[in-house]
């Protein structure tokens, strides 16, 4: 029984190699060829990182030596590399996909949200291509105490892109909150 193990070990070790040299293969050839054979090689090579358990490490070097960034995306998935991911979005200064990694990650990746709200504020454009997500990161920091009130200003007015309003804004909704607060703690002391 013992040899069949070690027989199963090495034949699935071999499939493995085999399939990361063709994964090697399509991305070469994807960089051979039109825009249109581009897409078909890209989309085996998708495919094929998909299919199987091809290893992360030598999978994730190929893709970024072929700028397959759409399998660089699955393999850091896949070794759960999320915040690495939206990394690589800003990285390129591509908001949207960086907002849908927020979207797509941030619930079990709470960081990402602090790591947002810093992009975001980085650069003019970055701020007004994010529009109204960045109430939306400001609210979500609140709600789950990822930042104190104190450094979420900090964070706003430090970069020098965000504007007053925006910090005016999230600072009036701060203080009403806490003067609610307090109103309701001095209720249930039965203090006026």
């Amino acid at each position: 029984m013992m040899e069949d193990e070690k027989f199963a070990s090495r034949d699935d070790k071999d499939i493995n190699d085999i399939c990361t040299t063709l994964f090697e293969a399509y991305l070469r050839q994807s960089r051979l060829g039109t825009k249109e054979e581009r897409t078909m090689w890209e989309e085996k090579a998708k495919s094929l990182l998909t299919s199987r358990q091809l290893p992360i490490d030598t999978t994730l070097l190929l893709s970024h030596l072929a700028s397959f960034s759409e399998g660089t995306r699955i393999v850091r998935e896949r070794a759960s590399l999320q915040i690495d991911i939206f990394r690589s979005y800003t990285a390129k200064q591509n908001t949207r996909a960086a907002i849908q990694a927020l979207h797509e990650y941030g619930p079990n990746e709470p960081d990402l949200y602090i790591l947002a709200l810093a992009y975001f504020c980085s650069d003019k454009k970055i701020m007004k291509e994010a529009g109204d997500e960045l109430l939306v990161v400001l609210k979500k920091i609140e709600d789950d105490k990822l930042l104190t009130p104190l450094q979420i200003v900090q964070a706003l007015s430090g970069t020098g892109v965000a504007n007053l309003g925006v910090v005016k804004g999230f600072l009036a909704e701060t203080i009403e909150k806490e003067r609610r607060d307090i109103e309701n703690v001095w209720l249930l002391l039965g203090r006026d």
